[in-house]
């Protein structure tokens, strides 16, 4: 069972790839974990397949984000005990624009005197 229902991350838009997403953490309902293997999937929400999940729960981003949008994905982790037992959780991952902000000049207003006969195509000020 996972501890967590759901999980929120915040990942940047230009995050590089390999990076780490979450690590998953669940406990053993029924005490078999010792002689059991368990196994992690994303069963929904990864489409655009920008991320794999590794034996230990670990989700890392494989492939660059080509938006900002947020993802839900739907995680299950499973034994290979009888009964079979699984659970599912979810990792809403929440990607940051990286233009979010629009460029904003540090000085407001710049006042320039200019020479009346001032050379053509000259520079004036640099920002």
């Amino acid at each position: 069972q996972f501890f967590s229902s759901i999980s929120y991350v915040e990942m940047q838009e230009f995050a590089p790839v390999g990076t780490e997403v979450i690590t998953l953490a669940f406990t053993d309902v029924d005490g078999t974990l010792a002689s059991t293997t368990s196994s992690f999937s994303i069963i929904q929400g990864n489409e655009k397949g920008y991320y794999e999940i590794f034996p230990n729960g670990t989700i890392l981003l494989v492939a660059p984000y080509d938006d900002a949008e947020g993802h839900a994905l739907t995680v299950k982790v499973e034994n290979d005990a009888l009964p079979l037992l699984s659970d599912t959780t979810t990792v809403s991952v929440d990607v940051i624009a990286a233009n979010k902000f629009h460029p904003m000049f540090l000085v407001p207003n710049i006042t320039l005197e200019i020479d009346e006969n001032q050379i053509p195509n000259t520079i004036l000020v640099e920002l």
